[in-house]
């Protein structure tokens, strides 16, 4: 579809001025074929749909404060949740709960797996819940994957963040986004999440 425009420099123009001055140096049946009303009618209304789903796409910016309610050593120390003594590395999980503020409002339940080293610094990821409205967007359910954690033994911590493929429910159905976030766990967890959300315009 649109093979002629597609050879052009530079991205797609949506309104018929500027679409015509760019194609002013095609001559006879290739301008004949790219000016054809028709051709511009199915160019526009894929130019519309684009802008809409994009328009859906907005920033997002929320917190969280996540008090663990359980929490499974695993391998680690039970008190210190350290390796033991000559071990490398120890695995634990722990399961959070609280509120999250800002663009998204409502509330999270997690499960983060983790893996603590001897100097104390963590490596982990994290399945959130999240119960609540997403502004803008509507209301409804969704699960964040938190991957790529790292945190120092002071409990400062930064990773990435991608809402799951089809967990969306209600309002939320087809919710994607993704982003970044830092915060500090000691135990209570803080945490800023910074991206965009948005639902595309087929859902």
């Amino acid at each position: 579809m649109f093979s002629i425009v597609r050879n052009l420099e530079g991205p797609p123009s949506c309104d018929r001025k500027s679409h015509l001055s760019r194609i002013r140096t095609l001559k006879g049946e290739e301008y004949a074929k790219l000016d054809d009303p028709a051709i511009f009618s199915r160019r526009n209304t894929l130019c519309a749909r684009t802008a809409s789903a994009l328009a859906q796409a907005r920033s997002a910016h929320f917190n969280v404060v996540a008090a663990p309610v359980s929490v499974d050593p695993g391998t680690c120390d039970p008190n210190t949740f350290l390796p033991s003594p000559g071990a490398v590395a120890c695995e634990g999980s722990e399961s959070l709960t609280g509120p999250v503020t800002g663009d998204v409002t409502g509330e999270l339940f997690a499960e983060a797996p983790f893996v603590v080293f001897s100097d104390g610094s963590v490596n982990y990821e994290v399945y959130t819940t999240i119960t609540g409205t997403a502004a803008g967007l509507g209301t409804g359910s969704f699960i964040i994957l938190e991957y790529n954690g790292q945190a120092a033994a002071d409990g400062t911590e930064t990773e990435k963040w991608r809402v799951v493929d089809g967990t969306g429910g209600d309002q939320l159905s087809g919710i994607a986004g993704n982003g970044t976030a830092m915060g500090v766990c000691n135990p209570t967890c803080t945490v800023s999440f910074t991206g965009s959300l948005g639902i595309p315009k087929t859902h």
